[in-house]
């Protein structure tokens, strides 16, 4: 039983420092180097929280606010960029694919309903590809 604990403690803590460690490696906020999509996502929601705090910093009077706003708009600006690049890139995402699985999955509803076997055979194909990129980002 003590072995048992102290193997989950080990655990936990080897679990802890990675998990520190990715959130360290992120840049603001911790995100970044996951998925491209979500991380642009992300960059931008981070982007505006930075000019909300710059511009409450410039409005008190509080210049560390402000400079720290600034400092979080650029590196939310960078973290677009580079998730833009890797998604241009094509790079596996799994929120793409999940996207083009649903879509494709409406489309073959919509082919089978109107009859059109090439739009229904096109569907399939785009679900077909949106489970691989899922599958590729994951991994």
């Amino acid at each position: 039983m003590i072995v048992q604990e102290e193997a989950d403690v080990v655990g936990y803590e080897a679990q802890s420092n990675s998990q520190h460690q990715q959130h360290e490696a992120g840049g603001v906020g911790g995100m970044g180097g996951g998925d491209p999509y979500v991380d642009k996502i992300t960059s931008s929601l981070w982007r505006r929280a930075a000019q909300i705090q710059s511009t409450l910093g410039s409005l008190t009077g509080k210049e560390d606010w402000e400079e720290a706003g600034r400092r979080k708009e650029l590196e939310a600006q960078d973290m677009y960029r580079e998730a833009q690049a890797r998604a241009e890139a094509h790079e596996p995402s799994w929120a793409h694919g999940e996207y083009e699985r649903w879509m494709g999955k409406l489309e073959q509803a919509v082919g089978h309903v109107s009859g059109d076997t090439d739009m229904e055979a096109r569907a399939r194909q785009r679900v077909q590809n949106g489970t691989d990129e899922v599958e590729r980002a994951t991994e």
